[in-house]
């Protein structure tokens, strides 16, 4: 797949979206844990259960298309659109997290769980006030 051609395909569809509301809101990548061939996985009894790490540091979690996710996002602000970014509540202290609380934050490596997603409820709900 050709990132570039991807990056332009988002920007002319984010352009189209706001020739038709007032305030578009992006939401950035949720931070993606490194362990998606072993997480929640089915292992043959043979094999000693995979423990899941539920918190990782920050710099050991996947960066998918940096680059291209970072130009996507700095050339949405360009165009006055807003970017939310939710790692400030998976990740504390350069730590993030798959377990808080006492609640699953992910419902595998990379999609968040409903628990993650209430997590992100009052950053959601302050930016929809304004």
């Amino acid at each position: 797949m050709n990132q570039d051609y991807d990056l332009k395909s988002l920007l002319e569809a984010l352009d189209k979206v706001k020739l038709n509301v007032k305030n578009v809101i992006l939401i950035e990548n949720n931070p993606v844990f490194p362990d998606e061939d072993s997480f929640l996985q089915l292992l043959p009894k043979l094999m000693p259960p995979y423990s899941n790490p539920v918190m990782l540091r920050q710099e050991e979690m996947v960066l998918v298309n940096t680059l291209t996710t970072q130009t996507l996002y700095a050339e949405a602000r360009k165009k006055g659109i807003l970017i939310i970014d939710i790692s400030s509540e998976i990740c504390r202290n350069g730590m993030c997290f798959r377990w808080l609380d006492g609640e699953w934050l992910y419902g595998d490596d990379n999609h968040l769980s409903v628990d993650g997603v209430d997590l992100l409820k009052p950053i959601l709900f302050k930016v929809l006030e304004h």
